[in-house]
């Protein structure tokens, strides 16, 4: 089921993929930079909680900010992004982004976290900046005010505990 409370057909192929290689470093900060066909970049303190730009990139910053919420440790940062999905095709770009990111951080930081629990890192981060940008089609769609720090503290705890 999608943002939008439809039927998804997975579907792997080669020809779409995204990647995310992540270098840790000393220091508090974390640099974000995207090649092809997405030339952006993103630089900031973990000292801080991260706020949400409306950039393309505040799905990597919702990411950390989900792993910082379950309180894993984290570290300074280089993370580098490639993907070959195309935007605005339905083929979810934005979820293949926040898995990708959520793998290579857990790989780099040695968390050992299973596939499962990285799924569903990865879906609260996309659902966090699609609510706040309004993608999320109503009634599904929820303000920041609506997503309140106990709501989103309830559900990393249930993700926490596998329960979701």
């Amino acid at each position: 089921m999608d943002w939008n409370w439809g039927p998804v057909i997975a579907y792997s192929t080669e020809a779409f993929r995204s990647y995310a290689r992540v270098r840790l470093k000393t220091g508090d900060k974390v640099s974000v930079r995207s090649y092809e066909p997405y030339n952006v970049e993103d630089k900031y303190s973990l000292n801080r909680p991260l706020p949400y730009t409306g950039g393309d990139l505040d799905y990597v910053r919702a990411v950390i900010n989900t792993f910082r919420k379950m309180d894993y440790s984290l570290q300074a940062m280089d993370i580098e992004l490639k993907t070959a999905i195309p935007v605005g095709t339905g083929l979810s770009p934005s979820a293949a982004l926040c898995v990708s990111v959520a793998h290579a951080l857990s790989v780099a930081c040695s968390f050992a976290l299973s596939p499962v629990e990285l799924a569903n890192i990865a879906y609260v981060a996309d659902g966090i900046v699609k609510s706040l940008n309004g993608r999320v089609a109503p009634p599904q769609r929820h303000t920041w005010e609506e997503w309140s720090e106990k709501k989103i503290l309830e559900m990393l705890n249930l993700i926490h505990a596998s329960k979701f």
